[in-house]
């Protein structure tokens, strides 16, 4: 699963793609799905639910049809929230496997890759929070306005808004991650959001 900082990075990107307006609550519902995360991460089974997540990628997609079926009033926030599950998915679809890739190419154990996975991800973050852009995408996101989604409520999302805004870059460095793997899941995302398979 990819971070807020990539979230927010690939939600930037795709906004005008998606015909958004409402950029702040767009980048909300971009990282309302994490905020059961608060802390530390959740349990499982409350992360999968905020995510509306099966380990079957199908009937996740499924669930996700359903509930914006159900659920989605066309708000920018909406969107957001959706971005994030397809941007989750499209990561595990698209760029998870190439960095597992790069880590047998380069003999890492494969009970390493779960650290290593998580250490790469803090030199993206990294490199993305230190771009002359975040500061933007960030001061937006402060005057994004709460509300409750999945089993997220609003008090939650504020403070993991805030906590996501007040983060600080890691002190890290990607050896693999780059700009291409952001563009390849946004692409995904931008693809699953318009009803591909």
């Amino acid at each position: 699963m990819p971070s807020s900082a990539v979230h927010l990075t690939a939600a930037a990107s795709a906004a005008d793609t998606l015909g958004i307006t409402d950029r702040p609550q767009f980048y909300l519902g971009c990282i309302a799905p994490d905020a059961v995360n608060i802390g530390g991460f959740a349990p499982k089974d409350i992360r999968y639910a905020s995510h509306l997540r099966s380990r079957d990628y199908g009937e996740w997609k499924r669930n996700i049809a359903d509930f914006r079926m159900a659920n989605d009033s066309g708000s920018d926030f909406m969107k957001g929230v959706l971005f994030h599950l397809y941007t989750d998915i499209a990561w595990d679809e698209v760029v998870q496997p190439k960095l597992f890739a790069e880590f047998k190419r380069l003999d890492i154990p494969d009970e390493d890759f779960t650290r290593r996975k998580w250490l790469e991800l803090d030199g993206f973050d990294a490199m993305l929070m230190r771009r002359d852009s975040y500061p933007l995408i960030i001061s937006e996101l402060r005057r994004a306005v709460p509300e409750p989604v999945t089993t997220v409520s609003a008090e939650q999302l504020t403070v993991w808004r805030d906590e996501v805004a007040d983060a600080l870059p890691p002190d890290a460095k990607p050896i693999f991650l780059s700009d291409e793997h952001l563009v390849l899941a946004m692409g995904r995302a931008v693809a699953l959001m318009n009803g591909a398979e």
